[in-house]
């Protein structure tokens, strides 16, 4: 008998979502004949709700009426044309369709007094009719949604109570979305469905449910609650026992008890949701494994935000008198839309959390879109508080009507709002969040000395020890791959179960995001062998961090559960995948560093290297006829890609160049080398600067590496004719600062070096009066950063440049050094920083 009928339930489980899926498909079509029809139909935006027998302005549009009167809310409609107002009547004319212009004379009783006027119809907004497109889109998409998960967990595992019971919240979940609640009135309908009625009454008295299955599937997840096991009848009926009363008690009771039964419907709901919530709060308290934490913590975060706004619907639409009818029908649709987008999130958080894999990652971007949603709303009340002032400010004090200001204004205020949302996102990380700010930071501090430490076995120790201090984790250790034989050991040196060709190895690899052990054991979808399983449960391992250079997994970070019993935090999670690439890419050159040259040999050979690079860069700048110069080059590193140089050519005319190599290091240092080599040999032969310069694009082009390239700026200067010709390969374009106070970007000349062969360039040139003052500088400059991340930028240095331009050059380049250097606050430099200034003299 059992065996029987947990057949025949199972079997109706299948019968309603198979009906229920083709209702909603069947439906989805007649609703798009609805909006089609209703957006080439006239209508009128003034709303009505039932007063008795007749109907009851609640929101008076007054451009719907030809002339007056017009309505106030509140007044009565009497007639519709020459029939009685019902709310049929009404709904017959002005709900149905009707060609755009339609004029229809009404009756209506305003302070006891019968006034007669004339409605016009007109065709919906574009507004309106996009945001009714949304919702329908919307409320299909949520129920497919809740259909397709309700499935797929109940084909995965049919036999569990619990499962069924989520089965059945879906399909309720889908049946309240798009068969309980109609956007248009089937007037639109383009056809018409035999019996469809029937079961959409059908389904719609089912949807009344949804709160009994929500409070039956919290009874059993993420396990069976002991009091189920104990009393499994006094838990159905719990659930379901209200839901049936209040069916049974709207059937029979008069009208005389609408607001009675109100009440009831809304108690009733807030007691199975609330009832719900009450539980799966408790599991989450209770939870004996951080993996049950996580899973009633994603749905708490997923089903409460919509759950909660859809009880709020109903206490507005049910106790809210006319205020939600009262709104502009497009404020219902946009308020209806939040609505449903936050439903959207509910099925999204069952199938993860029934999944068990991927939860702390789901939860942290719910998080994330929360905040977001947040900072958005608020700046945009911001945006759209101080456009309102501005507009009040201009007209009523003023007297300005004109729209231009307004208008400039609202662009600035747009223009500003994406780095607005970026730094109060900043500050919020920073102010309620210090613990990942901590993590970052130390994270950071160890990158920077990762190119210091003299072997891996030194970077494995340190970057271990800031992970615990930085996680507060018990243990961290490295599992590393093994060069040459595709194993894996255990830093350095114990050997592991791990090969290269484990599934779970190559999961990690093909993930690329830390993976908690709990969730993909729980899961199944990784199959670690029984001998990795066992290493890794011996040690006590929690989560696994894949370190992956480019495309290839060079090895992973096992950590330990905290120790303070917390679990690990999603934006933890996310910083550390931040940090593996580039530990791994730390790893990789230090293992090549270890397996050609001796650490200590290689820092002299850089050493050296560096002694001759700063030999290349005239240390004494020769005498320039006509020009005063000065020029200041540091290295970020021992070598450098930055590169000046000064050439007198005879006959008054001098060269002035300067250029930055993409990259940094060695490689970046012997471009530089060559450009240099390459600028001296064509500057001796006396070609004019654009035939130079495209001499030396396709030498490099010839010469380097496809992703390399020189960024070049060659000028000129004759000073007989106080002219300067130059050429700007892609370079930041020069400043010259003219004596009476103008300012010119050199900007002529051409595509970078070395990105393709054969380029054409075009020279520029100007004329130099005494006293005027060129500004030449790499990036280096204007990218040193402080420790907020803030860039120092071309209009600091522009501003230093105007205010100081009358000092000597020597003291202005080491007012520029030293105000670059206060604003990093003494971090070092990321990037090569070199400044060359000229000034024309007689």
């Amino acid at each position: 008998m059992r065996r029987w009928l947990d057949r025949a339930v199972r079997a109706l489980i299948w019968f309603i979502g198979g009906l229920l899926s083709v209702s909603v498909i069947i439906s989805g079509v007649h609703e798009a004949t609805k909006l089609a029809s209703w957006g080439e139909s006239g209508m009128v935006l003034s709303s009505v709700v039932p007063a008795d027998s007749l109907a009851r302005f609640v929101r008076v549009e007054p451009s719907d009426f030809l002339r007056p009167p017009i309505p106030a809310n509140g007044d009565t409609l009497l007639l519709v044309g020459d029939s009685t107002a019902t709310m049929k009547q009404v709904t017959s004319v002005f709900d149905a369709p009707n060609p755009p212009g339609r004029e229809v004379s009404i009756t209506f009783l305003h302070d006891s007094v019968p006034l007669q006027t004339t409605v016009r119809t007109r065709r919906p907004a574009a507004s309106s009719f996009y945001a009714l497109l949304i919702l329908q889109v919307f409320r299909f998409l949520i129920a497919l949604s809740f259909i397709a998960v309700s499935f797929w967990a109940f084909r995965t595992r049919p036999g569990s109570a619990g499962i069924r019971a989520l089965a059945l919240f879906g399909f309720a979940m889908a049946s309240f979305l798009v068969l309980s609640v109609r956007a248009l009135n089937d007037n639109f309908a383009g056809f018409t469905i035999p019996y469809f009625s029937v079961i959409r009454s059908a389904f719609t008295l089912f949807a009344l449910f949804f709160g009994a299955f929500w409070l039956n599937l919290q009874f059993y997840f993420p396990r069976p609650l002991p009091f189920v096991r104990r009393h499994p009848l006094l838990v159905h009926a719990i659930c379901y026992l209200p839901p049936a009363l209040f069916f049974i008690s709207s059937v029979l009771a008069s009208q005389a008890y609408v607001w009675f039964l109100r009440v009831g419907f809304l108690t009733m709901i807030g007691g199975l949701v609330g009832g719900g919530f009450a539980l799966l709060w408790r599991s989450h308290v209770r939870a004996s494994t951080p993996l049950e934490r996580r899973q009633t913590r994603l749905v708490l975060w997923g089903s409460g935000l919509g759950l909660g706004l859809l009880f709020a619907f109903f206490l507005v639409v049910y106790l809210g008198g006319d205020w939600f009818t009262s709104r502009s029908f497009t404020t219902q649709l946009i308020l209806v839309n939040l609505l449903f987008l936050a439903l959207f999130f509910s099925p999204l958080s069952f199938a993860w959390a029934f999944g068990r894999y991927g939860l702390l990652e789901v939860q942290g971007r719910l998080r994330r879109g929360t905040r977001f949603l947040l900072v958005t709303g608020v700046l945009l009340a911001v945006f759209f508080a101080v456009l309102y002032a501005a507009s009040e400010l201009l007209v009523r004090n003023l007297g300005i009507t004109d729209r231009a200001p307004t208008l400039i204004l609202a662009l600035v205020l747009a223009l500003g709002f994406a780095p607005a949302q970026r730094r109060v996102r900043g500050v919020v990380e920073r102010r309620f969040f210090p613990e990942r700010e901590q993590l970052r930071r130390l994270l950071r501090e160890f990158l920077d000395r990762a190119g210091t430490l003299p072997n891996r076995e030194a970077l494995w120790t340190e970057l271990c020890a800031r992970l615990k201090e930085g996680m507060r984790v018990r243990d961290c250790f490295t599992v590393a791959r093994a060069p040459g034989d595709g194993a894996f050991l255990r830093e350095e040196v114990e050997p592991t179960p791990f090969v290269e060709e484990s599934e779970a190895v190559q999961r990690l690899s093909h993930s690329s995001r830390p993976m908690l052990l709990d969730e993909a054991l729980a899961s199944g979808r990784v199959r670690f062998t029984g001998e990795e399983r066992a290493w890794l449960q011996e040690r006590q391992v929690a989560l696994l961090l894949p370190m992956m250079a480019g495309k290839r997994l060079t090895g992973f970070l096992c950590f330990g559960a905290k120790t303070t019993l917390e679990e690990f935090d999603p934006e933890e999670l996310r910083v550390l995948t931040e940090l593996s690439s580039q530990v791994a890419l730390a790893a990789e050159n230090l293992l090549l560093l270890e397996e050609n040259l001796e650490k200590q040999r290689m820092q002299e050979e850089l050493e050296l290297a560096r002694n001759i690079q700063e030999g290349f860069l005239p240390r004494t700048l020769p005498e320039t006829p006509g020009l005063d110069l000065a020029a200041l080059c540091r290295f970020s590193r021992e070598v450098a890609g930055d590169y000046y140089d000064v050439i007198p050519l005879g006959e008054d005319r001098t060269v002035i160049a300067i250029g930055d190599v993409s990259g940094k290091g060695a490689g970046a240092a012997l471009i530089m080398a060559s450009l240099q080599a390459s600028l001296r040999a064509l500057s001796g032969v006396g070609v004019e600067l654009a035939q130079m310069v495209e001499g030396v694009n396709n030498l490099i082009h010839q010469n380097t590496p496809a992703e390399q390239y020189v960024t070049f700026f060659i000028a000129m200067n004759d000073a007989r004719k106080r002219a300067l010709s130059y050429v700007n390969a892609g370079h930041n374009p020069p400043v010259l600062f003219r004596d009476g106070g103008g300012e010119e970007e050199l900007t002529e000349g051409g595509l970078i070096l070395g990105a393709l062969p054969d380029v054409s360039y075009r020279a520029g040139r100007v004329q130099l009066a005494p006293n005027d003052m060129l500004l030449l500088y790499t990036d280096g400059v204007t990218e040193a950063m402080n420790p907020e991340e803030e860039e120092f930028g071309e209009e600091r240095l522009m501003d230093l440049v105007r205010g100081s331009r009358a000092r000597p050059l020597e003291e202005l380049l080491e007012a520029i050094q030293e105000e670059v250097s206060r604003f990093t606050e003494g971090q070092p430099f990321p990037d090569d920083f070199t400044l060359l200034l000229a000034r024309a003299v007689e």
